[in-house]
């Protein structure tokens, strides 16, 4: 074999080897914390006391999740992308509170219907009609929806719009989610309430899935 081709391959070994592989930079601004807030009170053991209206079966109250920013290097348009998602131990079935589930629908006159002011261009219902929806008896609804919500950073409000509802912690996304409706009769148990926080920091994200994710959870007792 040539000398020359030689070198030349002994000089591309040792660049090769030399190279150094890019690693994809730690994503949180102030390492990977998330946590569930509620504004009601705890006992001694961290149980949240939330009191229900034992007159109604439709209950609800808000949850609310914060979770550590993204550094500027994973953000999509200027923010972090982060999801929450949640799930209970709880649960009841429709069906067993007050029957079936109804809806009740407006009904229109075009003719002898009252219109809205100032335009007189929306039409008042003449009527209503109820509508039962037996199809859905014996349904399980958890107490919490298991669709996600995606948090946002805290806006301290202007002129022309108020502050957001709830302040996280500097340097943490936050946001809300409703549980419920509860029925009357959870007065007296304890719920536990669970969230899972996603973070997209893309590749850092499919290559370490287990480090930008994070499980919390919330235990409550009705009263």
């Amino acid at each position: 074999m040539n000398k020359g081709y030689v070198w030349l391959i002994a000089l591309l070994l040792v660049f090769t080897s030399c190279e150094k592989k890019w690693v994809a930079p730690y994503p949180f601004e102030n390492g990977k914390r998330s946590k569930l807030v509620m504004n009601y009170p705890k006992d001694a053991r961290g149980y949240y006391l939330v009191p229900l209206d034992t007159t109604k079966n439709s209950n609800r109250f808000n949850i609310y999740i914060e979770a550590s920013k993204l550094i500027p290097f994973y953000h999509y348009n200027g923010v972090s992308i982060i999801q929450a998602k949640f799930d209970s131990d709880s649960y009841w079935v429709l069906g067993t509170i007050s029957g079936n589930l109804a809806v009740t629908i407006p009904l229109y006159n075009p003719f002898t219907s009252l219109y809205s002011s100032p335009y007189f261009s929306v039409p008042l219902p003449a009527d209503t009609t109820t509508i039962i929806l037996s199809q859905y008896r014996n349904s399980i609804v958890s107490i919490v929806q298991d669709a996600g919500i995606y948090l946002k950073e805290y806006f301290a409000g202007s002129m022309y719009q108020p502050a957001d509802e709830y302040r996280p912690e500097t340097g943490m996304y936050w946001g809300k989610r409703i549980v419920g409706p509860i029925p009357k009769y959870f007065v007296g148990d304890t719920i536990t309430v669970y969230s899972k926080v996603f973070w997209d920091a893309g590749n850092y994200t499919y290559t370490r899935p287990q480090e930008t994710t994070k499980i919390d959870s919330v235990k409550i007792i009705f009263r």
